[in-house]
């Protein structure tokens, strides 16, 4: 999935789920300028982080992951 090409029924479900994955950003006062450190899987309940790293994709495979565990214990 792309900006440009956004699938929004993929959206819906990743709302729903409740890991997401989320940029670390962090400000560079001397350049004026936001760098990204890497990303970080959060619970959407809590808020809590439960996983970072500086690959995108690996935490996005983390988080699929997690909430497909959480479906499987679903009653």
């Amino acid at each position: 999935m792309s900006i440009t090409n956004i699938d929004y029924k993929y959206l819906r479900e990743k709302l729903k789920a409740q890991y997401f994955v989320q940029w670390v950003t962090e400000w560079d006062d001397n350049n004026h300028i936001l760098r990204m450190k890497g990303s970080c899987v959060r619970n959407n309940k809590t808020g809590e982080t439960v996983f970072y790293h500086k690959d995108y994709e690996v935490c996005q495979k983390v988080a699929d992951m997690l909430n497909e565990e959480e479906e499987h214990n679903k009653c």
